[in-house]
């Protein structure tokens, strides 16, 4: 059994690294590396999957939707790539 909590709302940034793809809830999310993992809904956000390769850098800016056993569910994303 996956126990979850809410989280308060508002936006937050996020620097992470796109590592993999993992099946939470029976969905597929991205997964991004932080001290925590970040999980963005595939579905939700269907253009990022030709755009991302492992050990991309992004910033997020995202809302906390909830937080699981898998790491931390995001909403309202907006990322975009960082050069370094």
């Amino acid at each position: 059994m996956t126990i979850h909590s809410k989280e308060t709302k508002g936006k937050q940034k996020f620097n992470a690294i796109f590592s993999h793809y993992v099946a939470v809830k029976y969905y597929p999310h991205y997964v991004f590396t932080t001290e925590k993992a970040l999980l963005v809904n595939c579905n939700d956000y269907p253009d990022m999957i030709g755009e991302l390769n492992a050990y991309d850098r992004v910033e997020l800016t995202a809302e906390i939707q909830e937080t699981c056993k898998d790491g931390v569910i995001l909403k309202n994303v907006e990322w975009r790539a960082v050069n370094e």
